[in-house]
């Protein structure tokens, strides 16, 4: 018997070329081109006749099994009704090996020897269909984008206060990578620069708390890529041509609005986004060094939405009374803050987002009132003169560095503080007859100090802020000799700088003295860490000198400012140098020049001249010997 084939029963028998027939192979032959110029004789896509079910024929015939887009064909090799396993056929589209032609799918014999493609209505549509090999060539090579730069952006937190030079030389020296910092500025307390290569930046993230900044900090480092492309220093040059061509001098004026889409810049592939304290960075450095005498600016429609950039310029514009915001999106009048260092008399914030949060104008021109007093216009509208009260106006004292209230016994006090804490460095047993028998003594730390933590001090702290129990107030106070001088032994061993020292003496009598002393020292137990220092002496006067009655020990980290003036480290190792002066110095010019060089008072310095017969480099000569053998008195450092 003929084994049918599954899908055939609408339009005759195509009986399988493997079996055995009862026809002629002329026969067969026959019955095969009649069959397949039938199928050419219908409609393409056409439905045949003899439908069963939803099945129908042709090219359109339906199939339940084929619902799900571009699935391939049943294969000739599965097992069901009507199949048999056909092991002796070949690849669609050819011959197999006993020389009949193959069929398709459907039980057609393909005669034109070209591999035949079911179409299918309802499949959906796949970008891989008959698409063309690509050819690597060189053409294609050529045309392919360059390879862009990964950047990556490096900030160090808190290094707002570190030179630029010192962290990359440590950062090299530690990392072993030579790199060169892109675009290095300012975004707050912190310091930010760009390098183009992964390695180099996972290298300077690596450094991360393993370098000590010179106030005793741990450095911390993070790194993060960048999306974009930071600005090359060899583009500020034109940065600084577009900004002088927008300035006024006659007026002072600088037209610094929609500087991301100055057509100039985009033509030289520059993108200023002003809003961002890297770009505000260089724009306030152009400025500093050119323009410091401006008066008025306009940062309208640059997208600023907070001040923390354009702040930068605030050191460099002291000039500055006329500033236009308008068409930015600031959206709290809190940001007006963050600049009001500058006096202005002209202000613009209009199209501001914080704008439409006012429906008062009144109360809109009070809170920026509250920033600038003697603004006149806001906005481009004169505003009423503000009320000001009839007060007469109280000048403050002038700051100075040491305060004497009476010159009597000044010599004894300054005396008995370089006595005291040449003592303390050295061998603080030996204060023990600079107390009074029933003295009392306390130290206090701040509540929230900034900077390295003041741990070896936290449990002998006196700070009426944090301490809430009444027999630890009282347990914090040493009150006789030899509970001051155990407590002194507890603190940290220090090395006072005596160039730092400030003397305030607050009151003098033949029976009492006040005095306060402020400076710099340094903790020898912990790698040179500084420490600022604020001590207030109550002394009994005494045949035989001062005896400390009360004093108050006050211990903080230093600010920046501080360990910048500070002399601790380089005093020793300072050569003093000439004035410099188109005549000859007067004595008095060279006195104060030495004094503020070698760190010793007035006295001290004019004695180190005239024993040199005023010649201001042998004296600095004879300076560095005598302090290198430690022969120059403790006193000679107080001012």
């Amino acid at each position: 018997m003929c084994a049918y084939r599954r899908g055939n029963r609408g339009r005759g028998n195509s009986y399988d070329s493997g079996g055995s027939s009862r026809f002629s192979e002329h026969d067969d032959r026959s019955r095969v081109e009649t069959h397949h110029q039938s199928d050419r004789s219908t409609s393409r896509g056409g439905y045949r006749g003899n439908r069963r079910g939803s099945r129908g024929q042709g090219n359109y015939r339906g199939n339940r099994g084929r619902r799900h887009g571009n699935r391939p064909p049943r294969s000739h090799y599965s097992s069901g009704r009507g199949s048999k396993f056909r092991s002796d056929r070949a690849p669609s589209g050819g011959q197999g090996d006993n020389g009949n032609f193959d069929q398709d799918d459907d039980g057609d014999v393909n005669m034109e020897g070209t591999e035949t493609r079911r179409f299918n209505p309802y499949a959906r549509p796949t970008k891989n269909y008959d698409r063309k090999p690509r050819h690597n060539n060189n053409n294609n090579q050529q045309s392919r984008r360059e390879p862009t730069k990964n950047w990556y952006q490096i900030t160090v937190l808190q290094g707002s206060t570190l030179d630029e030079e010192w962290l990359k030389q440590e950062i090299q020296t530690l990392a072993m990578v030579q790199f060169h910092p892109v675009q290095y500025h300012l975004d707050g307390n912190h310091s930010c620069f760009f390098v183009d290569d992964h390695v180099t930046a996972g290298s300077i993230r690596d450094c991360s708390r393993k370098i000590t900044s010179p106030d005793g900090n741990k450095v911390a480092i993070l790194m993060r890529p960048y999306n974009q492309s930071p600005i090359s220093n060899d583009k500020i040059p034109k940065i600084q041509e577009v900004l002088a061509s927008k300035y006024k001098s006659d007026t002072h004026h600088l037209d610094a609005s929609a500087l991301f889409s100055d057509e100039v810049l985009r033509g030289e592939k520059i993108f200023l986004r002003v809003q961002t304290s890297a770009h505000m960075h260089i724009i306030a450095r152009i400025i500093a060094q050119n323009i410091s005498t401006l008066k008025s600016l306009d940062v309208s429609n640059n997208r600023l939405f907070s001040f923390d950039g354009l702040k930068h310029l605030i050191p460099f514009t002291p000039f500055l009374q006329e500033l236009n915001l308008a068409k930015n999106s600031l959206k709290s009048i809190k940001e007006l803050e963050k600049i009001s260092s500058w006096d202005l008399i002209k202000l613009t914030l209009d199209g501001n987002p914080l704008c439409s949060q006012y429906t008062s104008q009144t109360e809109y021109i009070s809170d920026v009132r509250e920033w600038f007093p003697n603004l006149t216009s806001l906005d481009g509208h004169t505003l009423p003169a503000p009320v000001k009260f009839d007060v007469e106006k109280v000048e403050l004292p002038t700051s100075v560095l040491d305060f004497v209230q009476t010159p009597n016994g000044a010599d004894t006090i300054k005396m008995f503080v370089a006595e005291y804490f040449k003592c303390y460095d050295q061998s603080r047993a030996m204060l023990a007859a600079a107390y009074h028998d029933n003295c009392l003594f306390t130290i206090s730390i701040p509540p929230s100090a900034r900077g390295p933590p003041l741990s070896k001090y936290f449990k002998h702290s006196r700070n009426l802020k944090q301490i809430k129990n009444m027999s630890q107030k009282i347990s914090t106070i040493s009150q006789c000799q030899a509970d001051v001088l155990a407590k002194l032994q507890l603190l940290p061993k220090s090395e006072h700088d005596f160039s730092s020292f400030h003397l305030d003496i607050l009151l003098v009598t033949s029976e009492v003295t006040n005095f306060i002393v402020r400076g710099i020292y340094k903790e020898v137990e912990t790698n040179g860490l500084l420490r600022a220092f604020s001590r207030s002496f109550v002394c009994q006067v005494t045949g035989n000198g001062l005896k400390i009655i009360n004093e108050q020990f006050f211990v903080r980290n230093p600010t920046p400012q501080e360990i910048k003036d500070s002399k601790a480290t380089t005093t020793k190792n300072k050569i003093p140098s000439a004035p410099v002066a188109t005549n000859a110095p007067s004595h008095d010019d060279m006195i104060a020049s030495f004094s503020r060089e070698s760190g010793m008072n007035v006295g001290f310095s004019r004695q180190c001249l005239e024993e040199n017969e005023w010649n201001y480099e042998k004296a600095g000569q004879t300076f560095l010997e005598l302090n290198g053998k430690g022969a120059i008195p403790a006193e000679a450092f107080v001012k």
